[in-house]
């Protein structure tokens, strides 16, 4: 439980009205209390609570109050919580006094400290560099790539990149316009995060239409400069002439195809290094260039031999690479 101790309202026979640029960041799923302390000595007639301007709904948020707080309780926050919160009071002359304070949360901790976490074995790449330089000129990017590629990889460290650097963007995991809609803020610097949303397997005709309808408004939120959105989607996805109707997410500018960006083999090197011993490293940059299938999911294939060797150490780990979904069956039954 958060409790949040706002700013105290004074109830003389004059109003008072104190500052409202109180920001406070939540996470989601809180269980969030605001508190406003109450002094003076006149008696208390009424208690408002407002959201954005609007009463708060009674069925959403249950309340309290004594001579001297004033509680506002909202269990489990939710994005649809956010916004700025308004005690109003007033006094036995029905003169009012108020305070505020301005809620914003970000996702839930376990979707960005997972992030984190895989983030520590990330290595920068020419494909990362790529999604940089498309976003600084068009706000918007689709990575593409086949499934294990490593697109949503790329997605997820650039916006915890922006989440961190200092202009500090709020990062929003999302899944359909309707996000966009509920969510988009002009006060905020705000990355919207689309992973495979048009379809893993197949086309989603579905979604496709959805993101066709919203292209105008989406023009609109990107052209305000304080946005950015990134999609993943699967190449077979993107060849599909119906994904086509998509403009400004499948333009060629706004593109980046992690094919056109392989690993040298320094930076193979680094990968490797990152998730496997020495000895294991050696081995893997010893086998020859083509014997290698499926080199454009390099990172996966290093992860899933970490974790198969966790399991068994007497992993052979030149033939698991040579022979990746045998390699990847194992990891993926032992899950």
């Amino acid at each position: 439980m958060h409790i949040l101790k706002v700013l105290c309202i004074y109830l003389y026979i004059g109003p008072v009205f104190l500052p409202s640029d109180k920001i406070v960041i939540f996470h989601e799923n809180d269980d969030t209390q605001i508190e406003c302390g109450v002094r003076g000595p006149s008696v208390i007639w009424s208690v408002e609570w407002f959201k954005d301007g609007k009463k708060v709904p009674e069925k959403n948020y249950a309340t309290s109050d004594d001579e001297s707080k004033i509680t506002l309780f909202i269990k489990k926050m939710h994005l649809k919580d956010e916004g700025v919160y308004k005690c109003v009071v007033k006094n036995r002359f029905r003169i009012p006094s108020e305070t505020s304070v301005n809620l914003r949360m970000l996702p839930s901790p376990t979707v960005l400290d997972e992030w984190k976490t895989k983030d520590t074995k990330i290595v920068s790449t020419n494909a990362m560099a790529k999604v940089r330089d498309i976003l600084q000129s068009s706000n918007c990017v689709t990575v593409v790539g086949r499934s294990g590629s490593g697109k949503s990889t790329v997605l997820r460290h650039i916006a915890l990149a922006l989440h961190t650097e200092k202009e500090y963007y709020d990062v929003y995991p999302s899944f359909s316009p309707e996000d966009v809609r509920q969510h988009f803020d002009r006060s905020k610097k705000q990355v919207f995060v689309f992973d495979d949303v048009f379809g893993k397997y197949a086309i989603d005709f579905h979604a496709v239409d959805e993101w066709v309808s919203f292209l105008n408004d989406m023009k609109s939120y990107l052209d305000h400069g304080n946005l950015r959105m990134m999609f993943s989607c699967r190449s077979h996805i993107t060849n599909h002439p119906h994904f086509r109707k998509l403009k400004l997410i499948s333009s060629v500018s706004s593109t980046c195809n992690i094919h056109d960006f392989p690993l040298s083999p320094a930076k193979q090197e680094e990968v490797a290094s990152k998730y496997l011993r020495h000895k294991d490293v050696k081995i893997i940059m010893g086998i020859e260039p083509g014997k290698i299938e499926y080199i454009d999911i390099f990172p996966l294939l290093c992860e899933s031999l970490s974790k198969l060797l966790e399991m068994d150490e007497s992993v052979e780990v030149d033939e698991s690479f040579k022979s990746p979904f045998e390699m990847l069956s194992k990891v993926f039954q032992n899950i």
